[in-house]
């Protein structure tokens, strides 16, 4: 039940938003991350807690409403994923000197995020 061919799993998108992460795949570039690790509170709640939560209510409704769920829909959780960002969102990617980006990768042209993301400025990312 992996991933389907040509399918963009987590870890490019943890990486397109900059998110460090601090697994094994730091160690071996290799390696796969299955479960990403976070060492920053607002990173690991929104990861761990409220996506989760969202697809429990998604999955919950569709089962009430006899409904079937399109995982690859882009607009899936688009609205209750904005809501979450307000919150969420200036914590995670701060404007500079407006708090902590150690959570952060080091943005370098020619990869995943090759700049800083900051919020609210570029919540459409």
């Amino acid at each position: 039940m992996g991933r389907q061919k040509g399918e963009i799993g987590v870890a490019h998108h943890i990486e397109c938003l900059g998110l460090q992460t601090y697994g094994r795949e730091r160690i071996e570039p290799g390696f796969v991350m299955r479960k990403p690790v976070f060492r920053y509170e607002p990173a690991t709640a929104i990861h761990e807690l409220e996506v989760p939560a969202l697809l429990g209510l998604l999955l919950r409704d569709a089962h009430d409403a006899n409904t079937v769920i399109d995982r690859h829909d882009p607009m899936l959780l688009d609205k209750e994923l904005d809501q979450l960002l307000v919150e969420y969102g200036p914590l995670i990617w701060p404007e500079p000197g407006q708090g902590s980006r150690d959570h952060l990768r080091k943005p370098q042209e020619g990869t995943r995020y090759p700049a800083d993301l900051i919020y609210p400025r570029d919540n459409t990312t």
